[in-house]
């Protein structure tokens, strides 16, 4: 006979909330039976397969579409591909990040720059009626330092 498993079984073995089963299934990614006599979800033995392979999957960034498709259609060719596209785009993210990080470090300099050659703090403003006082008030990184007239 079918083991059944139900979502409070699954909850337990996994170690995750009950709402990321129903997240799942809302999601359209796994589906549960039911059983007649009482109403309740139950999942089987397959089921339980999927649903290790999303918790894998799904904190790696995986969009829903592309979790139905490592579940649905995939192999493990599949896996290996869209696992080194996801490195792709997360080195992307992390040079991003990275490049960011730089932009704020410099600006941080550029204002402690500033602040030591006033010897008091300022207020960074954007406006167009504002009259520099020195150009060397301008930074490379296009922040401009300015003193309302």
């Amino acid at each position: 006979m079918l083991k059944k498993y139900s979502v409070n079984d699954i909850s337990k073995y996994f170690s995750i909330p009950k709402q990321t089963i129903r997240f799942f299934e809302d999601k359209g990614l796994i589906h549960s039976h039911r059983n007649p006599d009482n109403g309740y979800r139950y999942y089987t033995y397959e089921d339980i397969n999927q649903i290790f392979d999303l918790i894998v999957f799904h904190p790696l960034n995986f969009k829903i579409q592309e979790l139905n498709t490592l579940l649905n259609e995939a192999d493990s060719n599949d896996y290996m591909n869209m696992l080194e596209q996801k490195k792709s785009e997360l080195q992307a993210q992390i040079d991003h990040l990275q490049a960011l990080t730089k932009q704020v470090n410099s600006t941080i300099q550029d204002i402690q720059q500033v602040q030591n050659k006033i010897d008091k703090p300022f207020e960074i403003v954007t406006c167009p009626q504002l009259i520099i006082d020195d150009l060397t008030n301008y930074s490379p990184n296009g922040i401009l330092f300015a003193t309302p007239y």
